[in-house]
């Protein structure tokens, strides 16, 4: 519970900047950020330690180039996560197996060999919408308000991504359903 919670927080970052922004100083956003990062980062059982490590080092260096620079350095969190998704996801096409297969694997499904096909493919969608959303919350980082920032990286984003998961899903099953495969 603790780490969804975490995690519905980290989501909601956008928003409580666009509502604190006046109110207090960048750095303090930054802390507050830094402090929910890290635990959230903490609390994730990695197989390998030394990605959490990579993550926290990251998040560190990002929390100090935000003290010592801008505001709208602040604003570019959204970019780096949509960076880093899709250059995940684009690694993983180069090196198989896909984003989607790996997490399929780990959420302990079977995949089976029409699957790996539907899986690929779905990570392609998946590193188009990262590129692009990284590319429109740069935009509102560095030319819109702060309320359009946070509208679009707060909310519409999300929305995005429930609308790829609502049309993913009947795809989903007519692909089942044709290749005779059980869950993908």
């Amino acid at each position: 519970m603790y780490r969804f919670v975490l995690g519905i927080v980290l989501a909601a970052f956008p928003l409580f900047v666009y509502l604190l922004h006046e109110h207090l100083a960048p750095h303090f956003l930054v802390a507050g950020f830094a402090l929910l990062g890290g635990l959230r980062l903490a609390s994730v059982s990695w197989a390998d330690r030394t990605w959490q490590w990579l993550l926290l080092t990251a998040l560190a260096v990002y929390c100090v180039v935000v003290i010592f620079t801008s505001f709208t350095v602040l604003k570019l969190y959204p970019v780096l996560i949509n960076s880093a998704a899709a250059a995940y996801c684009l690694y993983t096409l180069r090196f198989p197996p896909s984003a989607i297969e790996r997490l399929s694997r780990f959420m302990g499904l079977a995949v089976s060999r029409p699957a790996v096909l539907y899986m690929r493919r779905l990570t392609m969608v998946w590193s188009v919408f990262f590129v692009g959303s990284g590319i429109v919350a740069a935009y509102t980082a560095f030319a819109a308000s702060t309320a359009v920032w946070a509208l679009y990286n707060g909310c519409i984003s999300y929305l995005l991504i429930a609308l790829i998961f609502a049309v993913e899903y009947p795809v989903r099953r007519a692909y089942q359903r044709k290749h005779g495969t059980a869950q993908t």
